[in-house]
């Protein structure tokens, strides 16, 4: 299926007509207060379930009447067409000429032979890495995989960067409390020498195993922390007498400590990894959206089989709701498209768990010159329940999700402050103007089922987005610029003067500093 260019949607009637409904909202005066007040039903009106996901979209600058102008847009720019696309394999990664299929990740086996993709049974391909990504976490799990002195694996420190780390980390940190054989995870990404320093004290080698994560095995920072790691374990090894340090000895440690999930068997081999203990995955799974690949491995290992496919069971709930939701009932898609109505393409995310936030930046949210829309993520239930007295803590910290997201739409006045008999010049800086739009996404319990149905919801809220922008949501060219002009300047760092020539005068004399102040 060929995929057409995509269509400006600032050009389309559609975009005129969501226009002419924000300017009318602007000139109206936009009041959540009011419009609370006015329509008994607005909260029914602007709920949704996907899941076992509850989402309220009541708090942001919307009337229900949105919705279909908002529906009306996606239809303009042919994201039905564009969703199609996506999951059928098209190249929709026009930059890179490549399919865009993190959706194959995580269908079912009865998909087998339903989703051929160049020559390519994509599900068939994925069930069996996850058959022998599952048959190598069992052996880790029960103690049948063991180190080289034969000890059980206690500890799985996963090296990798960019999305072979950042997924896994937060899916690490999100569902600790499923954590149920014994085993905790590290995650070393960052190139600087103190992040595998600090990740590796305390460990003890003899029940660490290293999971390299590369696709081609050749990124700069994971190999060289992989290196500095395969160093560290034979040193600690020979220093406990485990090994003694010759070449034989060696290799069989790295073979029992060290397993890759790349597809360049040839360099894993070269590494000393057994390449039967590499597990691949293909260039149609985006970096940013691996974590449901083999990049989850140390997930797998820590979790179990079950739980990752209950995790990747999550992540389908969400991709068969959004393919087959109507758009103005389809969270996913009134996600996508509750963004300003300007030009301006990319948004920034950030936040905090729990109450951190609150401490930190909800004053610049609060109060700030800038509107910032922002989603809150609570569950009904904890696996941690735990009471301060008679109070529930979780409900305690429950207050606080209510509260806050209530305190934007709502604020404060001035006349609100005073009856409260706060000093006059003390009025200004505790009003507040509300009105600061929010989602409230409300799970029954943070499972790995429900952690994938999140994380599939902003997956298809980034392809929303960029279906609307007529933007490639998928590569990352930017990113690639750094990389190779960081590869032309680290010559010149400690020798190369003639490469020190070559840089602009700014580069030369920060490199000069840095040559002056070398401690070693």
């Amino acid at each position: 299926m060929a995929i057409n260019p995509p269509v400006d949607a600032t050009k389309t009637p559609e975009w005129a007509a969501l226009q002419k409904h924000y300017d009318e909202l602007q000139s109206e005066g936009i009041s959540l207060k009011q419009w609370f007040a006015d329509d008994a039903e607005r909260v029914e009106k602007l709920s949704f379930d996907a899941g076992d996901l509850h989402f309220d979209l009541s708090k942001n600058l919307i009337k229900p009447e949105t919705l279909q102008l908002f529906a009306d847009l996606a239809k303009a720019v042919k994201l039905d067409e564009r969703t199609k696309a996506m999951y059928t394999g098209v190249h929709i990664n026009n930059t890179e000429d490549r399919a865009v299929l993190h959706t194959a990740l995580r269908r079912p086996v009865e998909d087998e032979g339903k989703y051929i993709v160049d020559g390519q049974d994509t599900v068939k391909d994925v069930r069996e890495v996850l058959d022998r990504i599952y048959a190598f976490a069992d052996k880790v799990r029960s103690g049948e995989w063991t180190g080289v002195t034969g000890k059980k694996i206690e500890t799985v420190v996963n090296i990798g960067i960019g999305g072979s780390d950042l997924g896994p980390v937060m899916v690490y940190e999100a569902l600790k409390p499923y954590a149920d054989a014994g085993i905790s995870a590290r995650y070393i990404s960052n190139i600087d020498p103190n992040d595998l320093a600090e990740k590796t004290k305390g460990l003890d080698p003899e029940t660490t195993l290293f999971i390299i994560v590369s696709k081609t095995f050749t990124t700069l920072e994971t190999l060289t922390n992989a290196r500095e790691a395969r160093t560290w374990l034979l040193e600690e090894l020979k220093a406990k007498g485990a090994i003694d340090g010759s070449d034989a000895k060696n290799a069989e440690a790295i073979k029992k400590h060290f397993v890759a999930v790349s597809t360049n068997l040839e360099k894993v081999a070269e590494f000393g990894i057994d390449p039967n203990n590499a597990f691949g995955f293909w260039n149609w799974v985006g970096g940013r959206y691996s974590v449901d690949s083999a990049v989850g491995t140390s997930l797998a290992v820590v979790f179990g089989p079950a739980r990752f496919e209950e995790f990747l069971h999550g992540f389908h709930e969400i991709d068969e709701y959004f393919a087959n939701t109507p758009f103005e009932k389809n969270v996913v898609v009134l996600l996508g498209m509750l963004t300003p109505v300007t030009s301006e393409t990319g948004e920034i995310f950030w936040g905090e768990p729990g109450t951190n936030g609150q401490h930190a930046f909800y004053q610049l949210i609060h109060q700030g010159t800038q509107l910032i829309p922002a989603d809150f993520i609570a569950f009904v239930n904890t696996p941690n329940p735990t009471k301060d007295g008679d109070q529930d803590v979780h409900e305690l910290f429950l207050g606080n999700y209510f509260a806050q997201t209530k305190a934007l739409a709502f604020g404060k006045t001035a006349d609100e402050v005073r009856a409260e008999g706060t000093p006059e010049e003390i009025v200004p800086a505790r009003v507040f103007t509300g009105n600061r739009p929010t989602t409230s996404i409300f799970g029954v319990a943070l499972t790995p089922f429900a952690l994938g149905e999140l994380i599939a919801l902003y997956e298809h809220i980034t392809f929303v987005e960029g279906t609307v922008w007529g933007l490639d949501s998928y590569d990352q060219w930017g990113v690639e610029l750094g990389k190779q002009l960081a590869k032309q300047i680290t010559p010149a760092i400690s020798k190369d003067d003639d490469a020190l020539a070559a840089q602009d005068p700014s580069t030369q004399s920060l490199i000069k500093f840095y040559r002056a102040n070398r401690e070693f």
